[in-house]
């Protein structure tokens, strides 16, 4: 019995102690309410390009509503652009319209890319445009860095491998 069961004298409490909770470990657990999660690999699958990557969230309005986000200036091509650094995604992700803003100054390439990206505790892919390798510079380092296109209108995100990078 807790300690609010024991002090609070409302019938509702009393009545509760008429029925005893079970410890932990006797206590029977539904089967069918355990949720997995399953991933198998085929031989397509061993190239590191090829595995599943996920983010956290690509979202421009929030990057520029909310003070709480960390976002970083940054710049490719001598084009500077903003990024949400998401210490939760293993990619960094640049939108359409950004990746075109960077293509004014010199044509960028893209590649066809074999990951498969999904945004955190989403089923459905992220439609991606490809994939192109860049040196990205911050207000005090440079590196060379990978990044995936996004299709559409939805904000830039920087891993935190990359932003780590950029502080050292």
């Amino acid at each position: 019995m807790n300690h609010f069961a024991k002090v609070c004298k409302s019938s509702q409490n009393r009545d509760q102690n008429k029925f005893p909770r079970q410890p932990r470990s006797s206590r029977q657990f539904n089967n069918s309410s355990i949720n997995t999660v399953n991933r198998q690999h085929t031989d397509d699958e061993s190239n590191s390009s090829s595995e599943d990557e996920y983010i956290y969230m690509v979202n421009t309005s929030s990057v520029v509503a909310s003070k709480d986000n960390l976002t970083s200036k940054l710049k490719i091509n001598r084009t500077n652009f903003r990024a949400l650094i998401d210490t939760g995604a293993s990619i960094n992700i640049i939108d359409e319209p950004t990746f075109q803003h960077l293509c004014k100054q010199r044509p960028i390439k893209i590649h066809r890319s074999k990951a498969r990206i999904y945004a955190y505790a989403a089923q459905s892919l992220l439609p991606m445009l490809g994939v192109f390798e860049e040196i990205i510079e911050s207000k005090t380092k440079m590196t060379t860095a990978k990044f995936h296109v996004a299709k559409g209108d939805n904000g830039n995100l920087l891993c935190s491998e990359t932003a780590k990078q950029l502080q050292k």
